[in-house]
This record gives structure tokens, C-alpha cells and sequence, in this order.
């Protein structure tokens, strides 16, 4: 475990309450880069914590690094925070549930084997660079029809790579942009 990591363990993890760990992250952030972060979700959930379960957000850099291929993003997430899953490269497909009502900038940044992502909230509010340097997003399934799509994109000033996806399937029609 790199040292940063362990010493803000060692002395600030029985001081924050575990039902406030979005607190948790930010106070880590504040000493540890990114890849810290990565390794202090690993840490816990060695150690049999989940997180996750004490969140309402998806935290900063929470899952940085990490090597899974697919992750359910559970009900009561409400956000996905900058660099939540920044360079998962073996990430490959991600399921967005209806609660989740916002995803920043960077959420799933350079996910360089991410292939499928999958939206069920029609309304949701994605950062212009959420999916920035994905470029190998080969499919779109968006819970909202063609025009709903389009309005969501038309929102952001500068469409990330989600937008330009070669098979974006709607609930009303498909956008085919090979």
C-alpha cells in the first residue's frame, strides 16, 4: 500500500463516521492523487467495507484504476463524480440506472476498452467530457427516444464521445452513424 494512503488511514478512518464517506474521499483528496484513491477503495473493500453502500454520490477517483470489466451502478447512487472510474481499461460495459441524475466531467475518462453503456434515465445531465477519450464506444442504449437524445447532447456545448458513437439504439428508433 503506498505510505500516503496508509497513514491517512491510520489516522483519520475511526475519526470519520462510516455513513459519511463522500467526506471521507474528499478529506483523501486533499493528500493523495488519484491512484491513492483507487487503492483506499481497494483497501476497504479488503477489510469487508463497501463504500459504495454509504454513498449517494459516486466519489472522486473511487474505483480509479480499477480492472473489472462490467459494474452495476447500484440504486441509490444519485451522481458519478470526475474520475469515479477514471482509467478502468478493462472496463467494457457500464449500466447507468435511473436514479443516477448527473454524470461529470471525467466520470468514466479513459475507459480505452469501454464498448457499451447503457442509460435508463431519459433526463439524465452528462458533463460535456464524461466519456472523454473513449473512442471506442461502439454501442449506445439510451431509455428515451431520438429526439430526447438529441436534446440531451444539444445541451452540452461540446458533445464528448458518447454522442458519436456508430449505434446509438433509442426507444423510438436508431441512430446509425457508421
Amino acid at each position: 500500500m503506498i505510505p500516503t494512503v496508509k497513514k491517512f488511514i491510520e489516522t483519520h478512518l475511526d475519526e470519520i463516521d462510516a455513513n459519511d464517506f463522500e467526506t471521507l474521499y474528499f478529506e483523501l483528496g486533499k493528500t493523495c492523487n488519484m491512484i491513492e484513491h483507487g487503492i483506499f477503495t481497494e483497501t476497504l473493500l479488503a477489510a469487508g467495507i463497501n463504500p459504495i453502500e454509504y454513498c449517494q454520490h459516486i466519489p472522486d477517483g473511487m474505483f480509479y484504476n480499477h480492472t473489472f470489466s462490467s459494474f452495476i451502478i447500484p440504486k441509490h447512487i444519485k451522481g458519478i463524480d470526475p474520475f469515479a472510474f477514471g482509467k478502468c481499461f478493462s472496463l467494457q460495459e457500464i449500466e447507468i440506472p435511473m436514479n443516477v441524475e448527473i454524470i461529470f466531467d471525467n466520470a468514466f475518462g479513459y475507459c480505452r476498452e469501454l464498448k457499451k453503456v447503457i442509460f435508463t434515465n431519459p433526463d439524465i445531465t452528462l458533463a460535456r467530457k464524461a466519456f472523454f477519450r473513449d473512442d471506442f464506444i461502439e454501442e449506445v442504449i439510451y431509455n428515451g427516444t431520438v429526439d430526447q437524445f438529441k436534446k440531451m447532447c444539444h445541451r452540452c456545448d461540446n458533445p464528448a464521445n458518447i454522442y458519436s458513437a456508430p449505434l446509438i439504439k433509442c426507444k423510438d428508433g436508431i441512430i446509425d452513424q457508421k
